[in-house]
């Protein structure tokens, strides 16, 4: 994944709109590999896989697939072996309005765990309850369920500022929700200065 190509945005109606830039031409080949998490607007998406066939059929002759199947695979392994140990890293951070997801929750003990990568935080408050935050919270279930599997550097995660005050002030998150990206081995957040509006 090209990160200098690669944006994010609110959009209308509580969606947020990822645009994710390849680094090499190539197939997605995990983007629907999930069960639960399709997109909405499949027709789209066959409409331009149709379009785009001849040309990837091209590329797909051209590179060594006997390779490709054996790396998939090896690379199968290694995510599940991060899952492990981001959850192992994590289990003295405090359930939040996460649990049970991919969100990686975190909490100062804990964060930004495992090998540097860039992090993209949504600091929150799980007192305050707003259709702000459901809809924020919808679209960061669905982030964390296809982003790792498009850039292997990339992680999704939360902080539950709700008892932390002090340390989400510390890493920059002044308004809650706040969203703050990391970049890989910084502490020092950037955050997301586009439309705050997800209703």
């Amino acid at each position: 994944v090209e990160e200098a190509g690669s944006s994010w945005h609110f959009a209308a109606a509580g969606r947020l709109t990822v645009t994710i830039r390849k680094a090499r031409a190539a197939r997605w080949e995990r983007l629907l590999r999930s069960a639960n998490v399709r997109p909405e607007n499949m027709g789209i998406w066959r409409d331009m896989a149709e379009k785009w066939e001849p040309e990837l059929s091209q590329y797909d002759k051209g590179s060594g697939s006997g390779k490709k199947k054996q790396k998939s695979a090896d690379d199968d392994d290694e995510d599940e072996d991060e899952e492990e140990s981001l959850e192992e890293l994590t289990k003295k951070c405090v359930s939040g309005s996460f649990s049970s997801t991919k969100v990686v929750e975190m909490c100062p003990d804990a964060f930004l765990p495992g090998k540097p990568r860039l992090w993209t935080v949504v600091f929150y408050d799980k007192k305050v309850s707003s259709n702000k935050m459901k809809s924020l919270m919808a679209a960061w279930k669905v982030l964390a369920e296809t982003v790792p599997s498009h850039n292997r550097n990339a992680a999704i995660g939360s902080v539950d500022c709700s008892s932390q005050k002090a340390f989400c002030k510390s890493v920059g998150a002044a308004k809650f929700p706040q969203m703050l990206q990391f970049k890989p081995g910084s502490k020092t957040g950037v955050a997301y200065d586009g439309e705050s509006s997800y209703e």
